[in-house]
């Protein structure tokens, strides 16, 4: 302690001048007294004036340097030194905040575990009933509870917001807000009002609403009388499509279907004229046509069998356009036979009618607005889709390519229509039919005779 306290010593003794430098030293020291001048000293000597006066001044600079008053304080560090220091800092500080945080994960695992997974038997057997959980403290969400429990550890709000990867706000919000009690849990409904307003959902088919079922059977809620109306039109639906009955033509080329698309009144040009095969859902020809009339369907239809050969059979609509003179003197030189539905039943038109859809959603994100631009999307449309949609009913082919691998049907036409006119006397003459029309007569003699040869099939499936 006392030798700590003792005053530094400041005396320097008087420097030892080695023996072959001292008459250097001497010349100088009479030089700066003021006793010699520097020529005399340098002749003495044997040095040049300038070099000679050199020295005299590095003598003159180191004294005053020794002079000259120093900076209060501790002699200053290098700046190598004092850069390893600043490292040795920042490491220590960052070392220090990593225990910090493995300490508070620590204590998040472990509040984690106890309220994800409940207390261990021992923690509960010695749980007394103040610790007990209360009803409330049960009702509150997982996460609302840690977050309350981390806090009471006195953890940073915003250490607690990090850690559990939730915004500061939601935690104050959390804090702010009182916990909602959970509502108890509605028991299953009993099996007789089920099956009554499942009765009542399939004598209205399905019409009735949520709460009208709900009013007529108060045991159930509206969230269980919604879903019972749910699940039953989903099985409504089921039942009916398992008992339509699916035509389907087996080869393509065989029968074609052609039908109208009108746009809007106000749309240039109005209507859309398609042709696609029965078979495979290939586009043969959509042609834009201003007039609805005998003229336009027949060029439009000599167009398409001239493009991609005549069908056996054409089904069309009972449009007054499609029995002009101008349309059957093109089925009747191309020998294609005309399959018409019942009226007013558009259903039997089902395939185009479907497609049509497809075709009014294309042009409507197009928007073509003239002639020519409604001529390039219908060319465009035709050829996405029959070219780039691959359907898994083909197997996950395109249309275009079904209808490139299909096999040449080399059935004589006059062959066809012989036999469908056979068939058609045949039911006219049965003593089965009462009052069969001929139209009814020549749509069933088509439709036999096509199944009779292998390129009609009706079945009835999940799926119409």
């Amino acid at each position: 302690m006392l030798r700590s306290m003792a005053k530094k010593k400041t005396y320097t003794p008087a420097p030892e001048v080695p023996a072959d430098i001292q008459a250097r030293y001497l010349a100088v020291m009479e030089v700066i007294s003021g006793q010699t001048t520097v020529s005399e000293a340098a002749r003495k000597m044997g040095m040049s004036r300038n070099h000679f006066q050199t020295l005299v001044h590095r003598a003159q600079e180191g004294m005053l340097e020794r002079l000259t008053p120093g900076v209060p304080g501790r002699p200053a560090k290098s700046e190598r030194e004092a850069e390893l220091e600043r490292q040795l800092a920042d490491l220590r500080r960052k070392a220090t905040q990593l225990e910090e945080r493995l300490e508070m994960t620590d204590k998040v695992m472990g509040l984690a575990k106890r309220l994800l997974h409940g207390p261990t038997p021992r923690a509960r057997a010695t749980r007394t009933k103040a610790e007990a959980p209360s009803a409330d403290d049960e009702s509150e969400p997982r996460r609302v509870r840690l977050a309350r429990e981390l806090e009471v550890l006195g953890l940073p709000r915003a250490l607690v917001a990090r850690e559990l990867a939730i915004p500061e706000s939601t935690l104050r919000r959390w804090a702010t807000t009182a916990p909602k009690p959970r509502p108890p849990r509605r028991l299953p409904p009993p099996v007789d009002v089920v099956a009554a307003a499942v009765a009542d959902v399939r004598e209205l088919r399905g019409l009735v609403g949520a709460e009208a079922l709900r009013r007529a059977h108060p045991e159930l809620s509206r969230r269980q009388a919604q879903v019972i109306k749910e699940r039953t039109v989903t099985d409504l639906e089921r039942e009916r499509k398992r008992a339509c009955i699916r035509v389907v033509v087996t080869h393509p080329g065989i029968v074609r279907g052609f039908d109208a698309m009108d746009r809007e009144r106000d749309a240039r040009p109005r209507y859309v004229l398609v042709s696609g095969d029965a078979a495979v859902p290939f586009r043969t020809s959509l042609v834009a046509a201003q007039r609805y009339d005998a003229p336009t369907v027949a060029r439009a239809l000599a167009r398409d069998f001239e493009e991609h050969g005549a069908p056996y059979v054409l089904r069309m609509d009972r449009a007054s356009v499609h029995g002009a003179p101008e349309v059957r003197a093109v089925l009747a030189h191309h020998r294609v036979l005309v399959l018409h539905g019942p009226a007013y039943y558009p259903r039997f038109y089902g395939q185009l009618e479907r497609q049509n859809r497809e075709h009014r959603a294309w042009l409507e994100a197009a928007a073509a607005s003239s002639r020519d631009d409604l001529d390039a999307d219908l060319q465009r449309l035709c050829n996405a889709l029959n070219t780039r949609w691959k359907r898994a009913s083909l197997g996950w082919r395109t249309a275009q390519e079904v209808w490139s691998e299909r096999p040449p049907v080399t059935f004589c036409r006059d062959e066809l229509a012989r036999l469908v006119g056979d068939r058609r006397r045949h039911l006219l003459a049965s003593d089965k039919r009462d009052k069969l029309s001929d139209d009814l007569a020549e749509r069933l003699a088509i439709e036999q005779t096509l199944t009779s040869l292998g390129w009609l099939r009706v079945e009835t499936r999940d799926g119409c």
